[in-house]
This record gives C-alpha cells, sequence and structure tokens, in this order.
C-alpha cells in the first residue's frame, strides 16, 4: 500500500499535477501508511485504530466516492478505486483471521483519535487553505451533505463528528458480533483441528 501511494505521487510530481491537497493527511491516505505501521510494529492500538476507523473510512469513500471527475480509465480513478479496495481487504483479513476485533473497552480509541484528528486536520486546513477530512466542505453525494443540511455550516464539525462515532458504534457492533461467532461451539467445531 505505501508502494501505490509513492507511486502516484512520484507520477504526479514528475507530471507537474501534485500539489499539497496531495499529502496523506485524508484519513485513507493515513490508512495506506497505519496498515504497515501495523504489520511492523503488532501494536494492538493501531490496528484497532485501522479497523474501526480506516477500514469503515475506505468502505464509505467506495460508497461515495470523491474521484468522480476522472475519467473511468483516468489513473487517478483507478488508483483510488484500487487503494481504497486495498485498504478494505487488509482491514477484513485482520478482522476475519481474529486478529483484532477490538472489544467495547477500547472503543476509547477510535474516540481520542478522532478528536485528536479533527483537532489538528482542522488546524492543518486553517493553516494550507485544504479540506482534508471534509472538515471545511463535505464530498459531493456523500451523507455529510445531509450532516451540514441538518446542522448548518456553525455545527457542520460537531455534526459530523456524532456521526462517525455513530459510525463506529455500529461497526463495533457487528464486529463484536463476528467476535461472539468466532467463539461459537459451530465455529470452533469446524475450525480446531486435532
Amino acid at each position: 500500500m505505501p508502494v501505490i501511494a509513492v507511486y502516484r505521487d512520484s507520477i504526479l510530481m514528475l507530471t507537474r499535477h501534485w500539489g499539497k491537497g496531495f499529502l496523506p493527511l485524508h484519513l485513507c491516505g493515513m490508512a495506506l501508511w497505519i496498515a504497515p505501521l501495523y504489520i511492523v510494529t503488532r501494536r494492538r492500538w493501531i490496528g484497532v485504530i485501522y479497523v474501526t476507523l480506516c477500514v469503515p473510512g475506505a468502505i464509505g469513500a467506495l460508497l461515495f466516492p470523491d474521484w468522480n471527475m476522472y475519467p473511468l480509465w483516468n489513473y487517478m480513478h483507478i488508483h483510488a478505486f484500487v487503494s481504497h479496495g486495498l485498504l478494505v481487504v487488509f482491514g477484513f483479513t485482520l478482522i476475519c483471521s481474529g486478529e483484532v476485533l477490538p472489544a467495547w473497552r477500547e472503543f476509547y480509541i477510535p474516540v481520542l483519535f478522532g478528536i485528536a484528528g479533527f483537532l489538528g486536520i482542522h488546524w492543518i486546513n486553517d493553516q494550507l487553505h485544504t479540506n482534508y477530512w471534509f472538515l471545511n466542505v463535505p464530498s459531493k453525494g456523500s451523507p455529510l451533505n445531509w450532516i451540514l443540511h441538518v446542522t448548518g455550516s456553525k455545527w457542520y464539525r460537531v455534526g459530523y463528528f456524532i456521526f462517525c462515532m455513530g459510525v463506529v458504534a455500529l461497526w463495533m457492533v457487528l464486529l463484536r458480533g463476528i467476535a461472539a461467532w468466532r467463539k461459537s461451539p459451530k465455529f470452533l467445531a469446524r475450525h480446531t483441528h486435532v
């Protein structure tokens, strides 16, 4: 995943299309580096961040892509689908293998990361005049537009954060269901080798 990110940025730099908007500061851009960081360190909290935030974020990006301005067979369009697809696939390997199935007592990890991210990325957006994490303007065609419509621009970030934590909570319910299924006698009987 880092190779695909570096390759894209190299192409953009060589063709003089790279700009500050391509820094790895969107959640999925960060995820391309969080995944190998987890692989190298095996720090559980990094895996929890990846599974609870990066995977739902990548799924959301695939469902509501913001790269539709590129033609279908354009390199950037293909790169976006492939990179987000890889993020989801890697996350599902962690989930399905049972390696990272966060417990409810770990719910604070994505919450703290989300708070730090919202504050830090908001500051970066102010400094660089960018829109990382879509904190200033929602992505077209995404549920973030609905949040902006409900909250107005004044409370958009608060509504956005609450929405994100709601998605994480629902995702955790699903993950805990998978964890319970993996502990079921039927699953154990099928996957236990004598």
